[in-house]
């Protein structure tokens, strides 16, 4: 990897790291990891069903509309 990705990396994962840190002890453990990823998919969900106007869990890019 280069430099810029592995900034990227160390960046992302210390932000995942402090949005998921329940307990703030600077680490974040298996418990509060999968709590961190259920919120988001939860966020992702509501996100997507905003995008499938037919309700039919597609979403189609308005070029191919």
């Amino acid at each position: 990897m280069n430099k810029g990705t592995n900034r990227l990396r160390l960046f992302s994962e210390q932000k995942i790291v402090k949005a998921g840190d329940k307990d703030l002890d600077g680490q974040l453990d298996f418990e509060e990891f999968v709590h961190y990823l259920q919120d988001h998919e939860k966020k992702l969900r509501l996100v997507f069903k905003s995008l499938d106007k037919k309700n039919d869990g597609k979403h189609l890019s308005r070029a191919r509309e």
